[in-house]
C-alpha cells in the first residue's frame, strides 16, 4: 500500500521514467532487430550493475515503494545509456543477415 504522504508525490517523481522507459523498448527492438544480441546482453551485465546498488539501498535504507520506482529509474538510465551509445554509433548498422 502506498502511504497517503506518497499518494500525492508519487506519480509526479516517477512520472519522467515513463519516457525514458519508451526510449529504451525502442532501442532494445531496434537493436534486436539488427541482430546486436550479443551487445544487448552485455549491456544487460552493466545494467545490472548499475541497478544493484539501487536496489540494496531501497533495502538498506527501507525506501519504501517510491525508493523502489527511483531504483527501477536508475535501471532505465543505465539502460538508456548503453543502448543511446551503440545507437549513436554504427556498428550495429550492418547489411545482410550475418554479422
Amino acid at each position: 500500500r502506498i502511504s497517503p504522504a506518497d499518494r500525492s508525490t508519487f506519480r509526479p517523481r516517477v512520472a519522467p521514467f515513463r519516457f525514458v522507459a519508451g526510449v529504451v523498448f525502442v532501442l532494445v527492438g531496434v537493436l534486436i532487430g539488427a541482430g546486436d544480441a550479443r551487445y544487448l546482453a552485455l549491456a544487460g551485465i552493466g545494467t545490472m550493475l548499475a541497478f544493484l546498488p539501487a536496489a540494496a539501498a531501497v533495502l538498506h535504507w527501507d525506501l519504501g515503494l517510491t525508493g523502489l520506482w527511483w531504483a527501477i529509474g536508475v535501471f532505465m538510465l543505465a539502460r538508456l545509456f548503453f543502448l543511446g551509445v551503440r545507437a549513436l554509433g554504427s556498428r550495429w548498422m550492418v547489411t545482410g543477415a550475418v554479422r
